[in-house]
């Protein structure tokens, strides 16, 4: 039981850390294209401007995703582990 909501924990931070890692190399990437690009005029900033705020949008989208799904999972898990827990409960008091 506990077992399983470890994994279920585990679970998520591992998607979290996945999720983190995958924006901070977007940005990186993002960050270097930026770098390597020409500051001519206020068009290209602000078009370099509105590329990085697109995937830091895009970034938090997907982060905030595998949260709540690993969110999701680890209800599941805990709400299978009570469940567990109040059946061996109750099979106990039956038995005596």
């Amino acid at each position: 039981m506990a077992a399983r909501l470890a994994d279920a924990e585990t679970e998520r931070a591992a998607a979290v850390e996945a999720q983190d890692a995958s924006a901070t190399t977007a940005l990186e990437a993002l960050e270097a294209a930026r770098g390597a690009l020409s500051t001519d005029g206020e068009a290209a900033a602000a078009e370099k401007a509105a590329a990085i705020a697109q995937v830091r949008k895009e970034a938090a989208a997907e982060q905030a995703a595998a949260i709540a799904a690993a969110k999701v999972e680890a209800e599941a898990a805990l709400a299978a582990a009570r469940a567990e827990g109040e059946a061996a409960v109750a099979a106990a008091k039956a038995e005596g």
